[in-house]
């Protein structure tokens, strides 16, 4: 072989080699379920990048973050609105409810991960996240003054990272937070908007009827508009003169609808929706029109009817808290005694009387209803989370218990009984962990995504069995 030909042959190997090793880059305009993070190889994240990304320029991120490691989920719901808007969102796959060490690993994988692939706007860093991953967010953004802003949903901040408190000064980021009228930590962020506006943090509680979930696509339109607001406001976005006036109207319309309603809560929304669009506005909006505003939500409520809103208020969260401590130590007693005390059937006999009781209100007294609803949805989540803090720690018989306590207090759902099946499995029960599946279906399971994700699950799946129910559900 002659020395040309043999330098020719290593000049192609070389080039393939370098053309194998060189990484494919990432696709946009689609929801990416799994990337993995170069430098932390445990660590991965879902991803949204806009169709329009170009690297040349800065781009804005919101982190996202599931209470259970979901992060496909704040990925697929924002998905539209970041491609409308121009973010990129990265959801961790990682971070869950739990020890605090897990988010904070997530978040600094995610951090380098992607600072280390695109071209970022450290400016224009949002934090999202629903329940825990709510409280995540505002600490992350407490921790690190790097936000602009924190999209949260279901939950507040961390007592020790709460922006009251003078170790870490008042926050320097805006703040959106989507709560269900539903939802057992209600109150609480109701209380949190109040405590913000005291510090003179830019906020917005945006009320609607749902219990404790992540708030539907529909209405990250509003989250979106909202942040874009801000940043056009902050100058980090350039001004679009129509948006700012199509928004402004439409709140305006919006607002002026609820204040004719004979409802207090309604005549509530529409004063405070009006005043916090007034606050929203300053400096993009003249200020004789922004005074007109004021008037107009003077106008709704006086003084007087203001005042007795918050009080009925904070007696609904006192009412809250008292049956929340009731259901927690009957679920405490049912937790650490014995078959025979008779804890569990109280514990069942005390969930009944309040679904019973909240089936009752629903029709006559929908604010009764939606504080029992609060109460079983606090004992509820309060049997799963813990449940799942014992699985991990390997007491799958005390997991087994709390997710039978959750089924009690919330028995038509399905996901108690799935909880159930973990749990078994983990005791080597089989029998008991197929009817658990069983019964999950029955009550309405119809994720199979769900189920295959289940590591306690995952040596069933060549059995014949399981087999059978997967291809049950698959044709659902």
């Amino acid at each position: 072989m002659t020395s040309k030909l043999q330098k020719l042959l290593l000049l192609i190997f070389l080039c393939c080699c370098g053309m194998s090793a060189q990484e494919a880059p990432l696709p946009k305009g689609q929801v990416i379920d799994s990337v993995k993070a170069k430098d932390a190889p445990t660590q991965d994240y879902a991803l949204y990048l806009p169709s329009q990304y170009d690297p040349a320029r800065k781009w804005p991120i919101v982190y996202a973050f599931d209470p259970g490691a979901e992060g496909r989920i704040p990925v697929l719901l924002t998905k539209e609105m970041a491609e409308k808007y121009g973010y990129i969102v990265a959801g961790s796959n990682v971070s869950r409810n739990g020890s605090w060490e897990g988010p904070k690993a997530a978040m600094d994988a995610m951090w380098k991960d992607t600072h280390a692939r695109f071209n970022l706007d450290d400016k224009r860093v949002v934090f999202t996240g629903f329940s825990g991953g709510a409280r995540a967010s505002f600490s992350f953004a407490m921790l690190c003054q790097c936000a602009e802003a924190v999209i949260a949903q279901g939950a507040g901040f961390e007592p020790q990272l709460a922006p009251d408190t003078k170790k870490y000064g008042i926050p320097k980021f805006a703040v959106f937070e989507f709560i269900g009228t539903m939802d057992f930590n209600y109150l609480e962020v109701a209380d949190l908007g109040d405590k913000l506006d005291k510090l003179g943090v830019l906020n917005r509680i945006r009320r609607y009827e749902a219990p404790h979930q992540w708030a539907p696509v529909e209405m990250w339109q509003e989250a979106f508009a909202w942040l874009v607001t801000h940043e056009m406001k902050e100058k980090t976005r350039a001004l679009d003169a129509a948006f700012v006036e199509n928004r402004f109207a439409a709140l305006k319309q919006q607002y002026s609808t609820f204040a004719k309603s004979e409802f207090p809560v309604d005549r509530y929304a529409a004063y405070y929706g009006l005043q916090k669009t007034t606050e929203e506005f300053i400096g993009l909006i003249d200020d004789a029109r922004l005074q007109e505003l004021r008037t107009q939500s003077a106008g709704v409520m006086n003084a007087k009817e203001l005042g007795n809103y918050k009080k009925q208020e904070k007696q609904e969260l006192e009412e809250q808290q008292r049956m929340v401590d009731q259901l927690r130590r009957s679920l405490r007693n049912y937790l650490n005694d014995d078959a025979t005390s008779g804890n569990e059937l109280r514990l069942e006999f005390l969930a009944k009387d309040l679904s019973k009781e909240q089936e009752k209100a629903q029709a006559t007294d929908p604010a009764k209803a939606a504080l029992l609803r609060r109460v079983l949805g606090s004992g509820y989540v309060e049997a799963i989370e813990s449940g799942d803090s014992f699985l991990r720690k390997k007491d799958a018989a005390q997991a087994l218990k709390l997710f039978q306590a959750a089924a009690v207090i919330a028995p038509k759902g399905f996901y108690p009984y799935l909880e159930q099946a973990r749990a078994h499995m983990a005791m080597n029960k089989k029998k008991e962990t197929y009817a658990d599946i069983q019964t999950s279906i029955a009550h309405g399971l119809n994720n199979l995504e769900l189920l295959l994700s289940l590591p306690e699950l995952k040596p069933l799946h060549e059995e014949t069995e399981f087999k059978v129910i997967v291809e049950k559900l698959t044709k659902k």
